[in-house]
C-alpha cells in the first residue's frame, strides 16, 4: 500500500469466492484500487461496474444522474406546459425500473424513481391538453454496448427502437415499451412470486 492506496490484483476475478471478495475489500477500505484479470472480458466488464455501483460515490453519482436529474429536467417542462395547457412530455426511463434485480439494481432503482415520477405527473395532467408519455427501451446496440460480443446479436437496434417510440408518441401511448417484446417479458417478471423470481440469474 502506497499514499494510503490499497492496490489489489486479482486473477480469475468473475469468479464467485473472487467476487465476494472484492465487494468486502471495497467495504473495507475507503481509497481503493483494484486490477481485475480473467478470460471473459464480458464478464469482467460485469463486475467491474458492479463494485463501482458498490461504492457510495458510484451509487449517487448513478442515481443522480439516471433518476434525480431526470426528474428536474422533465418537471421544469412540465411547469411550462401545465402554463400553456398543452404540450407533450416524453421521458425515457428503462425496464430496469420494472423490477430489482442484483445485476442492476442501483440502475434499476433510479428508473423506479423516473416511472413513478411520470405516473404522478400522468395523473396531474390527466384532464389537461398535457400528454406524458414513459419510454421504456430494452437492452440497445448503441456505443456504450457495442463491446457486449456475446450478446449483441441479441440488442436492438437504434433504428428500430427510434421508430417504434415515434410511432408510438404520434399515438399518444402513455407507456412505450421497445422493442414491443419486453412489455410481455416484463409483465411475466413483474407478476413472478418471489419465491421463485429469486432462484434466476438476472
Amino acid at each position: 500500500m502506497q499514499n494510503n492506496v490499497m492496490k489489489i490484483v486479482v486473477v480469475g476475478a468473475t469468479s464467485l469466492i473472487a467476487q465476494h471478495c472484492l465487494r468486502l475489500w471495497v467495504q473495507q477500505y475507503s481509497n481503493i484500487e483494484l486490477y481485475l484479470a480473467g478470460r471473459d472480458k464480458q464478464r469482467l466488464d460485469e463486475v467491474a461496474l458492479d463494485l463501482k455501483a458498490r461504492t457510495l460515490s458510484a451509487l449517487i453519482k448513478t442515481y443522480t444522474f439516471n433518476g434525480i436529474s431526470t426528474v428536474l429536467f422533465a418537471e421544469a417542462f412540465a411547469r411550462e406546459m401545465q402554463n400553456a395547457n398543452k404540450g407533450q412530455l416524453a421521458v425515457i426511463g428503462s425496464i430496469a425500473g420494472d423490477r430489482g434485480r442484483k445485476a442492476n439494481y442501483i440502475y434499476g432503482a433510479a428508473k423506479s424513481l423516473v416511472e413513478t415520477y411520470v405516473q404522478g405527473l400522468q395523473h396531474r395532467f390527466y384532464k389537461s391538453n398535457v400528454r406524458v408519455s414513459l419510454i421504456k427501451p430494452g437492452p440497445t446496440l448503441t456505443p456504450m454496448t457495442a463491446n457486449i460480443q456475446p450478446k449483441r446479436s441479441s440488442l436492438a437496434k437504434v433504428e428500430v427502437v427510434a421508430k417504434q417510440i415515434v410511432n408510438a408518441l404520434n399515438q399518444g401511448k402513455g407507456v412505450i415499451y421497445t422493442p414491443k417484446r419486453w412489455r410481455f417479458v416484463m409483465g411475466i417478471i413483474k407478476c413472478m412470486p418471489t419465491f421463485f423470481f429469486h432462484k434466476l440469474d438476472i
